[in-house]
């Protein structure tokens, strides 16, 4: 494969994704009231700023067992540079630093001025960069199976309905003069199995074997399935494993994979997943 994209023109920064409409509270409110703010407004933390200058943080769950009406300033969490995140960081960066913490603060002339979070990941910003990633992984794997295998259709065992199915689609195109090799009528499930198929294939994504490639494609698909109709793309904000919901630990394996299919990264070694999650 040779690099054929770009994609500097597709940045999403932690400011394109943080929240900046914060909801402040004063250091001398009392702690019950913001409790029952937060829990109302369902945020979990929230600044706290003192003669309008800030003090720091509080978190509901340090609230709950607090004297109802001793100052929240008495529970608040002075920010450190180790809650800050860059207003110009990249996607990866941000999603690397989700995994570490579950929330950032970005701060602007000595005031916190927004906050960034693992739900913000499930945005608009995040999934338009997401879909532009998955659009090019989508079009360097055709490229890679035309390269590689140019006798796919012959060559893989794909089920008739699925030949039927690009046949149509290639033929509706031909008839207005715009069709293309018969690989881009190919959904990604198919593109899929087709890698997989191909020892040509899985050996230049960086894999030992089919069964190592497989898991990883199928991640690439439920993400490119979840993007493109808008459903949740973090299912699960805890850093935990879980049994059911995509975490922040597979989002990011699965990016990384991306990105490195598409940069031509390729590692010929085998790959290993971050978490230990039963394929």
């Amino acid at each position: 494969m040779s690099p054929s994209y770009t994609t500097d023109s597709y940045r999403c920064t932690a400011s394109n994704l943080a929240t900046f409409d914060l909801y402040e509270v004063d250091a001398k409110d009392t702690s019950q009231a913001v409790h029952d703010d937060l829990a109302e407004r369902e945020y979990d933390v929230a600044p706290v700023v003192q003669n309008s200058e800030p003090y720091g943080f509080v978190k509901r769950i340090d609230l709950e067992d607090a004297p109802d009406e001793s100052p929240v300033k008495d529970h608040a969490t002075t920010v450190e540079l180790e809650h800050l995140i860059a207003p110009d960081a990249e996607f990866e960066t941000v999603l690397e630093a989700l995994y570490e913490r579950p929330r950032y603060f970005i701060a602007s002339q000595d005031e916190i001025s927004g906050i960034l979070t693992r739900a913000d990941l499930n945005s608009q910003p995040a999934r338009l960069h997401m879909f532009t990633h998955i659009s090019l992984f989508e079009q360097t794997a055709r490229d890679l199976i035309k390269s590689k295998v140019p006798n796919w259709w012959e060559q893989t065992h794909l089920k008739t309905a699925v030949k039927d199915d690009i046949k149509s689609n290639q033929e509706k195109a031909r008839e207005n003069n715009v069709d293309l090799p018969a690989i881009h009528y190919a959904q990604l499930s198919t593109i899929n199995k087709v890698l997989t198929s191909h020892e040509q294939c899985w050996r230049e994504l960086g894999f030992d074997t089919d069964h190592e490639a497989s898991p990883w494609l199928h991640d690439v698909k439920e993400l490119r399935n979840d993007v493109a109709h808008s459903n949740p793309i973090i299912q699960n904000t805890e850093r935990g494993l879980t049994e059911e919901g995509r975490t922040i630990t597979e989002l990011l394996d699965t990016y990384q994979f991306i990105r490195k299919v598409t940069e031509q990264t390729v590692i010929n070694t085998k790959t290993e997943r971050t978490d230990t999650k039963t394929r």
